[in-house]
């Protein structure tokens, strides 16, 4: 297990047995878990909730001579991201049929980086939902059969991999690519179609993991830019803790204060679907990072009284979030 793996996992049990009175910012990161929990099905954070502290439990590592062993008996599982493959994906090991999929028993799951454009990778890994994903991945039709008169989109976009782990030391891979092909490739030769379907349901069930925990005591330090920020699938603007703001392309990314941060993202919570919007540019984005380590950002739609955000989500501009915008956007000229 990582470092940062380690740590999450004490804070999941921290949650899970009494503790003395919540310090100021242990309180505030509670603030948040509460605020995410309002916005999902009750039922379905309590039903997470329970495998979260099992999931919890069983991967304690103690500070005995058997650190490396679950409380269950068995053996922690460690996954770490492998090299983004060198090599451009293309599905040449397409039959036309799938094949075995994911192997059954996986206990976590690691979204990392793959060939094509760059996200920010989740600092955690998917610990709950297992069977869940792998039954997406293995519900994937299988890619249309590769032959000399096959080719795929010249566009750009994300690609990705997720590295299952077993409590043997064993890994399966899958790559996913969002663009050209659009291919999933199981085991480096299980090639199936639908990377999107994949790519959300991780993205969905990592959040409902985070709804039912609180964030961890510390994440790297965030290094905000307005230099086109590489953002994490799985977060949420609305639970930016800290933030710059850019008025356009590459500028100076001006500070916004923890009190303003707070007034924005009160505005975010209240977010709607984009519906239909206007069709100019209006200047003006925050980049942040959440309590999880998650580069988020949201952006100006046409007039700037409603912001974009992640999910095909926009929040309306109130008064006292203009005041802010406003005064932000004057110092960044």
């Amino acid at each position: 297990m990582n470092e940062y793996d380690d740590q999450w996992l004490r804070d999941g049990l921290a949650a899970a047995v009494p503790t003395p009175p919540e310090a100021a910012d242990r309180a505030q990161r509670a603030t948040v878990k509460a605020r995410r929990a309002r916005q999902v099905r009750v039922a379905g954070v309590l039903g997470v909730a329970a495998v979260v502290v099992g999931a919890a439990v069983a991967w304690t590592v103690s500070s005995g001579d058997d650190s490396d062993r679950a409380a269950d008996g068995t053996k922690a599982v460690s996954v770490t991201c492998p090299e983004v493959p060198a090599e451009m994906p293309y599905p040449e090991k397409a039959t036309g049929k799938a094949g075995e999929g994911v192997p059954d028993g996986a206990t976590t799951a690691r979204l990392c980086q793959g060939q094509g454009t760059k996200f920010d990778v989740p600092l955690d890994a998917l610990v709950v939902g297992i069977e869940d994903l792998i039954a997406t991945a293995n519900g994937l039709d299988a890619y249309p059969e590769w032959g000399p008169n096959s080719a795929c989109n010249l566009d750009f976009g994300t690609g990705y991999q997720i590295v299952f782990g077993y409590p043997d030391g064993s890994t399966t891979a899958v790559t996913g690519e969002l663009y050209g092909c659009r291919a999933v490739t199981i085991g480096g030769d299980d090639v199936r179609s639908d990377p999107e379907t994949l790519w959300a349901r991780y993205s969905s069930l990592l959040r409902e993991q985070r709804d039912a925990l609180d964030p961890p005591a510390s994440t790297p330090a965030a290094d905000l830019s307005c230099g086109g920020p590489q953002v994490s699938p799985a977060g949420r603007a609305a639970d930016m803790t800290e933030a710059v703001y850019c008025f356009e392309g590459e500028g100076v990314a001006i500070p916004i204060p923890a009190k303003d941060v707070a007034v924005l993202v009160a505005d975010m919570q209240t977010s709607g679907p984009i519906g239909v919007t206007r069709a100019c540019f209006t200047p003006g984005r925050i980049v942040g990072q959440t309590a999880w380590g998650d580069t988020v950002q949201t952006s100006a739609l046409c007039g700037g009284d409603r912001w974009a955000m992640e999910d095909d989500l926009a929040w309306s501009v109130s008064p006292a979030s203009k005041a802010i915008l406003d005064r932000l956007a004057t110092e960044a000229r």
